[in-house]
């Protein structure tokens, strides 16, 4: 070790002077060194969140602890803002325990003198202990292990220390790794690490870096005092680990001056201040730059270290997009449904693409339809960032290939959107005029319109309309084809079939009955649903080629309130495939319920639509039911996602007995009435 005694026994009685002046100093107050004061803040406990109590060390010019502080000689601001303080006590008299965990080094280098002396260090450490402390002796040379854990016993503790002995190499960053993770473990808020070492980190067995080592004791509120013992402790390391972590770096030249360096760490930590900060009663969970600054009459000095804070047994949210791969390729419609994990309630969430919002959710389930045909072609990222009600946010972020998709195209009229697809068909009364509306990635060139494949017109800007006449198709429905072109070369084509028809009431809209024919009723109490009947012609197979359709209103009070429906009022008007049963969510009161047959059965609030449903949340045409190959087929017409079928929301979905459609303040049951035809 190569200094003579002599000069380990001068720096023992130096440091010890010292140390005995720094007693006097916490007591009595006498004049101490002048100059600015060191001011770390060494933990923060958020047990009583908002009001959060911060141990804060503070030191003079010469590096020795400053007792006897008054309240008014601090001051705390949190993100800028000052904060009140109030309370300040030293750990000593407020009684606080402490964690430590005491990490030693018992390489092959820590061989005879070196070890005994860290031994006897130990032993007096434990010695000082107070009931209230707790800790945990934790040995490394080949690999790390806890040679005793958390505990008061100072026997448990003794035994433990005498049972050390020295061999092999030094995993000092596995050490510093394991000794950040356990004490910040520790059920006492107030926590350190006390590490003795005489080398730096040796054989290459550490998994964990140089850096990695420091980062994890980084932000952690667990202070690192470290003791380089000997002349070749990793000096910068050391420093570095100390200093990052708000603890203090010693050295002991000599294993003789290892019995005063630690009695200064004994002092430093029961002279720490605890301050009670209150962040106030609109304080929000999440990271916050604490910092404090102390005044003893001329000197000054501030500390202070970003934290993350939060009340007792919160966790911050956590997100994901399970419907959307990293790097998937949309070529169609995605209806985004976060998975979320929070213990406070999510306040909000948005979408970003590209780092610009297209979409904002404040209530459950925060969804929102990702469409390629709003979305350039091309290499994106998508960024969902959600926010508990303490402020915690999650984000995730997933890079998507949108393709090129055609454009897509939808056709209404003044009563409404026409459904599409050689299933349905619309019957039009009188004159009426349609206008095509084109989703496209690229600008529209032209919109083109063929009735029955002849070309009838075509636009080259919007809007893209056409009037079209009952004498134009004379009694047979007719099919009319919409192309659109976007400048990209897509062409994308929507069909719908009509039944042009004279009359005097007026353009209007009505969907028409398959010829197997459409059954559908409600029964109810008084509400406002309203439904729409089809019943068949009572003339003769011989005389008509389909079944005409028959518009009857029917509406009854509001479904929030009354009996459950008589079945005196059940009317089934025709052969009846399915039925729905319609019940209010808040209580499962039945309200109503309508059978369905082979023609599509429309869904909303509008008069004019097959079950007319009221209240807050209905879209006018909200969604569209039909039966194709014995089987009922659901689609959201809103394209919202806000139709949920069996707890999932669902764009389109093939129903089955049983499944329980939620719409607004509604619960529809769906049944097969013969199994699936």
């Amino acid at each position: 070790m190569g200094h003579p005694p002599r000069l380990g026994i001068a720096t023992a009685a130096a440091v010890a002077v010292l140390f005995c002046l720094s007693l006097l100093m916490s007591t009595a107050s006498p004049a101490s060194a002048q100059g600015p004061l060191a001011v770390q803040l060494v933990g923060v406990d958020a047990s009583s969140f908002p009001v959060l109590t911060a141990t804060v060390s503070v030191a003079d010019a010469s590096g020795l602890p400053v007792g006897g502080l008054p309240a008014a000689s601090f001051r705390a601001t949190a993100n800028g803002r000052p904060v009140p303080v109030l309370q300040v006590r030293t750990a000593l008299d407020a009684g606080a325990g402490i964690a430590v965990v005491l990490a030693v080094d018992v390489s092959g280098s820590m061989q005879g003198d070196p070890l005994a002396k860290a031994k006897q260090v130990a032993r007096d450490f434990v010695a000082r202990l107070t009931p209230a402390d707790r800790a945990m002796l934790l040995v490394f040379s080949d690999g790390v292990s806890v040679a005793q854990p958390f505990t008061a016993n100072k026997d448990a503790l003794y035994q433990a220390i005498d049972r050390l002995q020295a061999g092999g190499n030094t995993s000092l960053y596995d050490a510093v790794a394991t000794a950040v993770e356990s004490a910040a473990a520790a059920e006492l808020p107030r926590r350190a690490v006390v590490l003795l070492s005489d080398g730096a980190d040796f054989g290459g067995l550490s998994r964990t870096s140089r850096e990695g080592s420091l980062a994890a004791a980084s932000g952690r509120g667990v202070p690192f005092f470290t003791v380089g013992v000997g002349p070749q402790p990793d000096r910068e390391y050391l420093g570095q680990l100390a200093a990052r972590s708000q603890g203090r770096a010693m050295w002991a030249p000599t294993p003789a001056d290892l019995p005063p360096v630690f009695e200064e760490v004994h002092a430093l930590l029961r002279s720490q201040y605890l301050l009670q900060i209150d962040l106030g009663a609109d304080a929000r969970a999440g990271t916050y730059d604490l910092q404090v600054e102390v005044t003893r009459g001329a000197d000054r000095g501030q500390g202070g270290r970003s934290v993350e804070v939060a009340p007792p047994g919160y966790r911050p949210p956590q997100v994901s997009l399970p419907a959307l791969a990293q790097g998937a390729r949309l070529a169609e419609p995605v209806l985004l449904v976060p998975a979320i994990s929070a213990s406070r309630r999510i306040t909000g969430a948005r979408y970003l693409l590209d780092g610009q919002e297209v979409a904002r959710a404040d209530s459950p389930p925060f969804q929102h339809l990702l469409d390629p045909v709003a979305v350039a072609p091309g290499p994106h990222r998508l960024r969902l960032e959600v926010t508990d009600e303490l402020g915690g946010t999650a984000a995730v972020e997933v890079a998507v290939t949108v393709a090129q998709v055609p454009p897509r195209v939808r056709l209404v009229s003044p009563a409404g959107e026409l459904a599409p697809g050689a299933e349905s068909l619309t019957a039009l009364r009188g004159k009426v005029r349609l206008e095509a509306l084109v989703a496209a990635q690229a600008p529209v060139q032209s919109v083109r319109f063929l009735l029955g494949g002849r070309p009838l017109a075509e636009d080259a800007a919007p809007p893209f309309v056409i009037d079209l006449d009952p004498g134009q198709a004379g009694q047979r429905p007719v099919e009319l084809t919409v192309v659109a072109r976007d400048a990209a070369g897509q062409e994308g084509q929507a069909l719908f079939r009509l039944e042009l028809t004279g009359g005097a009431g007026g353009p209007g809209l009505l969907p028409v009955a398959a010829a197997a024919g459409a059954a559908v009723a409600l029964a109810s109490a008084a509400g406002a649903i309203g439904v729409r009947r089809r019943r068949r012609s009572a003339r003769p197979a011989a005389t008509t080629a389909r079944a005409e359709a028959e518009s009857v209103a029917m509406v009854v009070p509001e479904a929030t309130a009354g009996p459950p429906p008589s079945q005196g009022h059940r009317q089934v008007l025709d052969v009846a495939l399915a039925q729905l049963s319609v019940h209010r969510r808040q209580d499962g009161m039945p309200v109503g319920e309508a059978s369905l047959g082979r023609a599509p059965f429309t869904v909303g609030s509008r008069e004019g639509c097959d079950l007319v449903l009221p209240g807050e949340g209905i879209a006018p045409r909200h969604l569209r039911l039909w039966c194709r190959e014995g089987r009922f087929m659901l689609h959201d017409l809103t394209r919202r996602g806000e139709v949920v079928v069996n707890g999932r929301p669902v764009l389109w979905a093939v129903l089955e007995d049983g499944d329980a459609i939620e719409l607004g303040p509604y619960l529809l049951r769906f049944r097969h009435l013969h199994g699936p035809q």
